[in-house]
């Protein structure tokens, strides 16, 4: 900054670092309120389903592992029934977490699997047979 030497330099350099001083204020405010909006929880959470959404494999991670949850705590509903014993429940508990890690592990067999049952089962057409 310049060197001043009159009051009227002075009063003008009052003036522009005021006018600066309530520029980066507004500048301030404003990054303040984006940041407020950004970190409150629905957007967290909107902006985390977005990005899972717009990437494929991770949805695809995402379906096989809740597939394998449910159907592990189905398979431990199964056989636990309303009101089980506490072995019944304890095996239950290792058979849920048995097929839950069977299915977050293996979910191209099991895919395959399904698959085969259901043409088995309900007769469906081949992708082979459909092209001929």
């Amino acid at each position: 900054m310049n060197d001043i030497t009159s009051l009227s330099e002075l009063r003008k350099s009052i003036v522009f670092l005021e006018v600066e001083q309530e520029a980066r204020g507004q500048m301030l405010r404003q990054q303040f309120q984006l940041t407020y909006e950004g970190l409150k929880p629905v957007n967290l959470l909107k902006t985390a389903v977005q990005e899972m959404s717009s990437k494929p494999h991770l949805t695809a991670k995402l379906l096989v592992t809740s597939t394998g949850v449910a159907l592990g705590y189905l398979t431990r509903k199964i056989i636990t029934g309303a009101t089980g014993g506490i072995f019944r429940n304890i095996f239950g508990s290792i058979l849920q977490f048995g097929v839950t890690s069977l299915i977050a592990r293996h979910p191209g067999e099991i895919s395959s699997f399904s698959q085969f049952a259901k043409r088995s089962l309900f007769g469906g057409k081949t992708a082979n047979t459909e092209d001929q």
